[in-house]
């Protein structure tokens, strides 16, 4: 076995040497993870010096359908399993954790970068800047770990001070991308069949015992078609909701497909939310990545307060709780959203934006400048 394997990499490196392309590897394990790499993706996909391929590591995380979807629309090369683990792919790009390819494979973990998970992967440890981070031997797996602000780099070298020297900020190329939806907003609304001349309710869920769907779904649902009333309303829970095994015993599609009617729009699962985020007038939220890009809009946020959830050091989640209106149940929702218009505060809510996300604007500038390094290519 020995030999075989030294055999086998004497010919990689001959052929390796022969090679005139750049190969990367994006590692992806769900929908919500797929939108995370979708812009990286995009704009490398130009470059004919480089060739881009996908690993779906749990296809059974999607539906088959959709999988194949995005397969064809995105004109994607994918590989198993075995080809990724051996090939020597000059770069692996993780928007999480995953399937871990060979060690001397460089690998960048580029996750939302806004921080690393509002709740703590276990008590005292944070979820990027953690043991899923390192081998067995407790090494750091990442060359390069992107993050999206010049405070979140900050907080890296106060709390997680071996990670700090991995840490690249280069801003959010989802937020910069979200600004263009607000000027097709008619197109947008249209499509979804809602009132433009409605003030529109985004809701928006985590996963877990602890999250917004999962803790008052039930009873919320039955507040919708009054809230649809007077507002538009639009609603998308994380993925896993729609797994079996984090569902909490509820199968929500068949919920929340029963609500569905004029008014009314439901987006399954975090099917690019970024487009009707861009145009909602109020979020409903909980410790969810994307109550992090709402407050860069300036419009009031209310978010589901739980005091027994443990954040990791620091963590930006703490903050949004000072810059949003707090519920703890959805008992009096159509009041609190009247509440949370008329206390909201536009000017503190800003002053907040600018803290999560850096460089505006510039993040993609920002990113191909550490990937073309890594790459050893010039930009």
């Amino acid at each position: 076995m020995v030999f075989l394997k030294a055999a086998y990499l004497y010919l990689e490196s001959f052929f390796l040497r022969l090679k005139k392309k750049k190969d990367i590897l994006f590692v992806v394990i769900n929908r919500t993870m797929f939108s995370y790499v979708r812009p990286i993706y995009e704009r490398l996909k130009e470059d004919k010096r480089l060739r881009l391929w996908f690993l779906f590591y749990r296809p059974e995380r999607f539906k088959p359908e959709d999988l194949e979807q995005i397969k064809r629309k995105y004109f994607l090369k994918t590989v198993n399993k075995f080809m990724a683990n051996y090939f020597k792919w000059d770069l692996v790009v993780y928007p999480d954790h995953g399937f871990n390819v060979r060690k001397d494979c460089l690998k960048i973990y580029v996750g939302h970068g806004a921080g690393g998970g509002g709740k703590a992967f276990e008590a005292g440890e944070s979820y990027v800047y953690g043991s899923r981070s390192k081998n067995i031997k407790g090494e750091i797996i990442y060359s390069k770990i992107f993050v999206g602000s010049e405070n979140e780099l900050a907080r890296v070298k106060r709390c997680y001070p071996e990670f700090h020297s991995r840490v690249r900020v280069v801003g959010n190329l989802l937020l910069d991308e979200m600004d263009k939806y607000i000027s097709l907003k008619s197109e947008i609304f249209k499509d979804a069949g809602l009132d433009f001349s409605r003030k529109t309710v985004m809701i928006v869920s985590t996963w877990g015992s602890d999250s917004l769907i999962q803790s008052f779904g039930l009873e919320m649902i039955k507040k919708i078609p009054k809230l649809a009333e007077k507002y538009n309303v639009v609603l998308t829970i994380h993925h896993n909701n729609y797994v079996k095994e984090y569902s909490g015993g509820i199968d929500w599609e068949q919920k929340l497909k029963a609500i569905e009617h004029k008014n009314v729009f439901v987006l399954y699962e975090r099917r690019d939310p970024f487009f009707l985020l861009a145009n909602a007038d109020i979020l409903i939220s909980d410790i969810t990545s994307l109550s992090l890009y709402f407050p860069h809009l300036l419009r009031p946020m209310i978010l589901l307060y739980n005091s027994d959830i443990k954040c990791e050091k620091e963590n930006i989640f703490e903050k949004t709780k000072a810059n949003a209106y707090l519920i703890n149940n959805v008992d009096n929702l159509e009041t609190d959203i009247e509440k949370a218009f008329s206390q909201f505060d536009k000017a503190k809510m800003f002053s907040f934006a600018q803290s999560i996300f850096s460089y505006q604007g510039q993040a993609w500038k920002r990113y191909k400048a550490e990937l073309y390094d890594s790459l050893s290519l010039d930009v």
